[in-house]
């Protein structure tokens, strides 16, 4: 059994899968057949088990989450940039004459991680200090499994909605819709540019780590552009 599932979890799938078509699974090394009562049992008890240890893993690391925070341990990498290190970016992306490259290699850091820090509400406020610029826009977003034996779209709508989605602001009229509005701050167009095109980039990134893939645009609230 263990070569025809990665996990316990997706062989019950399968086997719920095969029962759904009619067809009966009969493991010969594990003396396993579905197709008979005790078949059926021994195969819910190794459901339920799976089930247990993952609750079990699931308590054991919270609670070791919870006893390292009482210790002031709070997790997680340090921080990329400091206070001094934003306030420089922020300062050097004002001035359109200086490349993302170069700021980068000035504050030793990445593209990604840049964007990232210069979203941050410690950048807006800094960034307000003088010509703040700010869009709405609409984010019409669909995301869909690559097989049905698998799944991960709702896990793969949490995580972009929590971890990309988020610092911009996603208002939705319909919360069970793919229709968000964002509001996305920046100082020139192409910041603008690089902003959407890393929020396209991130939400396949996620997708494709829960298997699968995203369908997406995103356009101003009057229709004119689009990306």
């Amino acid at each position: 059994m263990d070569r025809l599932g990665r996990s316990i979890k997706h062989l019950i799938e399968l086997v719920n899968h095969f029962n759904e078509l009619g067809i009966g699974f009969k493991s010969l090394q594990e003396n396993i057949d579905t197709t008979t009562s005790s078949g059926k049992l021994i195969f819910h008890i190794f459901a339920s088990l799976a089930e247990f240890e993952r609750d079990l893993i699931s308590e054991r690391t919270q609670a070791g989450l919870k006893s390292a925070r009482s210790r002031g341990r709070l997790g997680g990498r340090p921080k990329s940039m400091d206070d001094t290190k934003l306030k420089l970016a922020v300062e050097m992306m004002k001035d359109v004459s200086i490349p993302v490259k170069k700021v980068c290699d000035t504050l030793n850091v990445s593209k990604s991680t840049l964007y990232r820090y210069l979203r941050t509400k410690e950048a807006k406020i800094l960034k307000e200090k003088k010509d703040p610029k700010e869009i709405k826009l609409n984010l019409h977003l669909r995301v869909e499994r690559n097989s049905k034996f698998v799944r991960g779209m709702k896990k793969s709508r949490k995580e972009i909605e929590r971890y990309c989605l988020a610092q911009y602001d996603p208002a939705q009229e319909d919360p069970y819709s793919w229709e968000y509005t964002l509001t996305i701050p920046y100082t020139t167009e192409k910041e603008l540019d690089d902003i959407i095109y890393e929020i396209y980039d991130e939400m396949e990134s996620i997708a494709d780590s829960n298997h699968c893939w995203t369908e997406a645009s995103i356009g101003t609230l009057d229709g004119e552009k689009s990306w």
